[in-house]
């Protein structure tokens, strides 16, 4: 198989989260709960070793509650307790997030808590980045997203720093950040704002809904105009002929893939393109070799670094008689901007469709 190579780091955790209590659809070509529980264990038996940090968790809470109410800042080894903000106060009446919830933030000067990369960007393109004060690895983008104190990454948080944070409303993303984790924050006392975006249309809806918390409506429009602006310059591509059916691999072993759900399926469309498993309903799935097979793709994308991609297509060798791997269209993507699912999404689709027209050009006729 082909690999087409770039530089570029890759989101893991981000991709493969789903609430740890959410059910696959009936679907004899999707891999059992059991898979999910396997990619899991690492994740729980962490959290049982970290009991210990749980107990001074719930002591630092009842900390943060009496300095509070003496208008104290809580000490940390960090400093992030103190982490600087603008002053504004977090909005007094709720706001609506992208579920249509209401959502009434803690009272205050506004210190949002961000535990996706996505939303982080996303904050930041609404004008609110100077009310994060804290966010998750890799959440890198922009540049100034790199000084804000990390409290974890998106699969698992570390509490206690989550608690020194001091913030009064924490930024999710759903079906990406697990229920457990969501229903944890909440249970900090945390109100939680809800993300949600299922298609590329989704993105600057979402980013003039998210300046509510921080009364940056001006702003947040802007990018939000511009962003709809690039999305009208990908519609207006014209396509001939039939769409390209594509696998589009995000993991191996187990191997993972997206649903209809995901923005990605939505960037394929535009492209002229076809998720070989745009049905299944959560964003990242769990599946069977067997099923790609049956399913034989024109073209199968390996979305990691170049030398893990390479790995990943030595297993597809394996499979000479399907349509992509006879015809070498098989292909590594390197670019991670569609998976952080924030505004740099957007951009990414033109690489994404031309890499996709070339493979459609060199495809035997």
């Amino acid at each position: 198989a082909s690999i087409h190579g770039g530089a570029g780091g890759r989101l893991r955790q981000l991709r493969f989260e789903r609430a740890a209590d959410a059910e696959f659809a009936p679907n004899a070509e999707i891999a059992p709960n059991a898979a999910i529980d396997a990619v899991l264990a690492s994740t729980r038996a962490m959290t049982q070793r970290r009991l210990s940090v749980w107990l001074k968790a719930v002591l630092l809470l009842a900390a943060v509650a009496a300095l509070a109410a003496c208008g104290r800042d809580l000490p940390g080894e960090s400093g992030m307790a103190t982490a600087p903000t603008n002053g504004i106060l977090a909005p007094t009446l709720p706001v609506v997030d992208d579920t249509g919830a209401k959502v009434l933030a803690g009272r205050g000067p506004l210190r949002i808590l961000s535990v996706t990369p996505g939303g982080t960007e996303m904050l930041f393109a609404a004008g609110a980045g100077d009310y994060i004060v804290a966010t998750v690895h890799s959440a890198d983008v922009p540049e100034a997203a790199k000084k804000i104190p990390r409290i974890g990454d998106a699969t698992a948080l570390d509490y206690e720093k989550v608690l020194q944070a001091r913030a009064n409303i924490a930024v999710v993303w759903q079906d990406i950040n697990s229920a457990t984790m969501i229903e944890k924050l909440a249970s900090l006392g945390l109100p939680i704002y809800r993300l949600r975006a299922e298609t590329l249309n989704d993105i600057p809806r979402s980013i003039v809904r998210l300046a509510a918390l921080s009364a940056t409506t001006k702003a947040a429009s802007a990018a939000a105009a511009e962003l709809t602006r690039k999305l009208d310059t990908i519609k207006a591509r014209q396509l001939t002929g039939k769409p390209l059916e594509v696998f589009y691999q995000i993991w191996e072993g187990p191997l993972y893939t997206i649903g209809g759900r995901h923005i990605i399926s939505d960037a394929l469309r535009r492209c002229g393109a076809h998720n070989v498993f745009e049905e299944l309903k959560w964003p990242a799935n769990v599946i069977g070799r067997e099923a790609v097979v049956k399913r034989d793709p024109d073209v199968i994308i390996l979305s990691a670094p170049v030398l893990m991609a390479r790995e990943w297509a030595g297993y597809w060798d394996y499979y000479p008689a399907m349509r992509a791997v006879a015809n070498r269209q098989v292909q590594a993507w390197t670019d991670d901007r569609l998976d952080r699912m924030g505004p740099g999404a957007i951009d990414a689709v033109q690489e994404l469709c031309a890499l996709l027209d070339k493979m459609r050009s060199s495809a035997p006729r």
